[in-house]
């Protein structure tokens, strides 16, 4: 069965199912995605594989810290521990399971995770920033700090 036919025969399946609910459908959606681990993190992304980034990681670094330095100028000694390239990333989420991030329009975006060491009270100090791998725009920053 060619490429082609098997993505027509996903679709009239996803096309007759719609009228069951918009769960089920996403239930579907989802199990085409593939999922990336990133340190605590989960990524939902399309699968197969992406092709060169539009922006290269150094660049998209650089912005990603840049954005949490504006986002709380008082977290010191951010070091990158990850990084991923996500090919049409959907959403991330915690290790609780909760949305960390989530898009409509999945887009090829690096996902960058920081640490930092104990400090403003907190034990623990994690930062996580998604940017647009062709348009260099941060889609997400937040720095997580917990006890």
């Amino acid at each position: 069965m060619s490429a082609t036919s098997v993505a027509r025969r996903r679709l009239a399946v996803v096309a007759s199912l719609f009228l069951l609910g918009g769960i089920l459908i996403y239930a579907i959606i989802k199990a085409g995605a593939t999922e990336v681990r990133l340190d605590e993190f989960s990524l939902s992304a399309a699968p197969g594989a992406a092709g060169a980034p539009a922006m290269n990681q150094g660049a998209a670094a650089r912005i990603a810290l840049k954005s949490l330095t504006e986002l709380n100028g008082s977290v010191r000694g951010l070091v990158l521990v990850e990084v991923h390239f996500a090919h049409n990333l959907s959403e991330i989420r915690n290790a609780a399971g909760s949305l960390s991030f989530s898009s409509t329009d999945a887009a090829d975006c690096w996902v960058f995770v920081y640490v930092a060491p104990p400090q403003n009270g907190f034990k623990n100090v994690k930062a996580l920033v998604v940017v647009d791998a062709g348009t260099g725009i941060v889609s997400s920053a937040q720095i997580l700090q917990s006890n």
